[in-house]
């Protein structure tokens, strides 16, 4: 098992803000809570950008490839801390 390479780190970081931020955004305009497409899935867009940028990264050789773990993490993450904002705002 390799460890955590700066591609996730840097993946869970920008997922960490990406949280945060719909968080705000959601705490800002409570009607997007109830949008078709829950807030909460919201992330998996972000990671999507994100993953498709590092694909074509790896795919040159200058950057690691995203790993399982850190896409489930950054997820996660990106979860805990949509719900965080949204309690704290409210």
């Amino acid at each position: 098992m390799r460890g955590l390479t700066r591609t996730d780190a840097v993946f869970g970081i920008w997922m960490l803000l990406v949280g945060a931020f719909i968080g705000l955004v959601v705490a800002n305009d409570p009607s997007l809570a109830k949008a078709a497409l829950p807030p909460i899935v919201w992330p998996l867009g972000a990671a999507l950008l994100f993953d498709l940028g590092v694909m074509h990264l790896a795919a040159a050789g200058r950057v690691p490839p995203l790993t399982m773990m850190a896409r489930v993490a950054g997820f996660v993450a990106a979860g805990l801390v949509y719900v965080a904002v949204r309690a704290l705002m409210s």
